[in-house]
């Protein structure tokens, strides 16, 4: 689509995390990226940062990070999740002051009041990385809950004989019977 109008950040491959970042050259400079393991303890999977700045602007406060995430999946490793949310929230806290960045991806939460979440958006003394809920979730369970079913961003694609899926398509979606 719009060919030419568009360039890719140079792709970096993980354990089970691959990031990209697709960007306008009209709109967008490229500054730069990195990854890295955001649980030393545990080098699972890689948050790929992406640094960008709009054309026409040249100073360091204009700069956008995208800080792409995929958390270890699965109810029972919520300290594991814990652990990578505060390695996030140590890189982000690190920006320069006034960076404005965007944590996104898998976080794989199944509940607004998981330990990883609380870090994310807790108060604490450098809170350059601080993020917010817009969607103001927290203390809601996630999973299965069908009353925030327009909040859910997993695969709506539920791969039981409840909702029908493409081949190869990713699952994940609430299996809360809809009425």
């Amino acid at each position: 689509m719009e060919p030419g109008q568009w360039a890719a950040a140079p792709f970096v491959g993980g354990n089970d995390t691959d990031g990209a970042l697709y960007y306008r050259p009209s709109m967008f400079t490229f500054l730069g990226q990195w990854a890295f393991y955001p649980n030393p303890a545990n080098n699972l999977r890689l948050v790929h940062v992406y640094r960008v700045r709009p054309v026409g602007y040249t100073s360091g406060a204009a700069e956008i990070r995208f800080y792409s995430v995929h958390l270890k999946a699965s109810q029972g490793f919520e300290s594991q999740r814990a652990a990578e949310a505060a390695g996030l929230r140590d890189s982000m806290n690190a920006a320069p002051p006034g960076t404005h960045c965007f944590a996104l991806g898998d976080f794989n939460l199944y509940t607004g009041a998981e330990p990883a979440l609380t870090v994310l958006l807790q108060a604490q003394a450098d809170n350059d990385g601080r993020t917010y809920d817009p969607l103001g979730l927290q203390g809601v369970p996630w999973q299965d809950n069908f009353s925030i079913r327009t909040a859910h961003t997993q695969s709506p694609c539920r791969g039981d004989s409840g909702a029908a899926c493409a081949n190869g398509a990713s699952t994940g979606a609430s299996t809360t019977a809809s009425t």
